[in-house]
């Protein structure tokens, strides 16, 4: 059975503002994902700390590439190791993709 609710219409305003500040921001967050991160950029990306991705990269857990002597992860690397944490009941880490 479906249910009225009756609102101010600021209220209602207020809502859609929000609704709408949410969205645009979390635009923004996906547009400044690069393709290429460093370490840092890599564990803000899934959510972890740098230690705990320097751990899964040092055990070869997370896909990286060295280019001049630098340690660089790409987002495509990295997306579809989000995903096979999602997937694996066996997965330890809690994982939570940013962007």
């Amino acid at each position: 059975m479906s249910e009225l609710v009756v609102i101010q219409k600021i209220e209602l305003q207020e809502i859609i503002k929000n609704a709408v500040s949410s969205a645009i921001q979390e635009m923004e967050k996906q547009k400044k994902v690069k393709e290429k991160m460093n370490i840092k950029e890599a564990a803000e990306y899934l959510g972890i700390s740098v230690p705990n991705l320097n751990r899964k990269k040092d055990n070869g857990i997370v896909p990286f590439s060295k280019i001049d002597g630098r340690v660089v992860f790409s987002k495509k690397d990295l997306d579809l190791f989000y995903e096979k944490c999602k997937s694996t009941a066996t997965q330890t880490a809690t994982i939570r993709k940013v962007g």
